[in-house]
């Protein structure tokens, strides 16, 4: 798991740690939305050193439409350089999905 180079990433980002059992960031937009980011024995891509991410709402609830996952409200198996194209999203938000 390779969540000090993550770290190292978004170091310009307000982040909090986590409450899981995984290694967990959880980066807090000044939009009002929130992208956990988690790597570990337990997450999607976690034992490869990959990473799993799940953007929230502003109303706290898992959202996947934010960033256009289909059919799930969690994206694994994502490299640093892709969890930083969704980081950009997230922060780039404007209040429409990414459907609209």
């Amino acid at each position: 798991m390779n969540t000090d180079k993550m770290k190292e990433l978004l170091k310009d980002y307000t982040t909090e740690p986590g409450e899981t059992f995984n290694n967990q960031i959880k980066m807090i937009f000044d939009n009002g939305l929130i992208l956990s980011i988690v790597s570990g024995e337990y997450s999607y891509g976690g034992k490869e050193g990959l990473f799993e991410i799940a953007p929230i709402n502003l109303e706290g609830e898992l959202d996947g439409s934010l960033l256009d996952i289909s059919g799930d409200d969690v994206e694994g198996w994502l490299t640093e350089e892709v969890v930083m194209k969704r980081v950009r999203i997230m922060e780039e938000w404007n209040g429409q999905d990414a459907n609209n």
